[in-house]
């Protein structure tokens, strides 16, 4: 009968697009955990980068003010390094956001790789339904063709 195979069939496209889509989604899962990674590098060394230049700038104007020292231009060069500082720990939470943002990406793809492993469990379980299903319609093949032949053997008025 043709009934199993086109069971058969259909299982295995349905197998087949589930693969396919879960596929696709880690896909995009692995891509914005990667744009996250890059960005939080980029943020991180950007602030690596901007605490060095400020920190250095801001001891070459503290120095240079000290020397003729005066009062008001030391002041103005403190006020410089605490905006400097400032500066440098908004780009560090900034980074420190990333970070987390990439955990959250982490977090989902976990739960893709869950909810895959559970599709594929579903589909491993109607796969043996199915199995079974045709096995039991070819048993009964075989019944219906074992009656057939006794039926044409008693028409035919001989019985063996």
């Amino acid at each position: 009968s043709a009934a199993p195979a086109n069971l058969a069939f259909a299982a295995g496209a349905d197998t087949i697009a589930i693969v396919r889509e879960w596929e696709r989604k880690q896909k995009e899962a692995d891509d914005k955990r990667a744009a996250a990674e890059k960005e939080a590098a980029e943020q991180r060394a950007a602030a690596r980068t901007a605490e060095t230049r400020t920190t250095a700038a801001a001891m070459k104007e503290l120095m240079r003010q000290q020397r003729a020292a005066d009062e008001a231009t030391l002041r103005a060069a403190a006020d410089k390094v605490a905006k400097a500082a400032t500066d440098a720990s908004d780009a560090k939470h900034r980074a420190t956001a990333m970070e987390n943002k990439l955990n959250l990406e982490k977090v989902k793809v976990g739960r893709l790789e869950r909810e895959l492993r559970e599709a594929q469990a579903e589909v491993r379980a109607l796969q043996g339904k199915l199995a079974a299903q045709a096995r039991d319609c070819a048993a009964r093949e075989l019944q219906y063709a074992e009656m057939d032949k006794i039926l044409g053997t008693l028409r035919g008025g001989r019985l063996q």
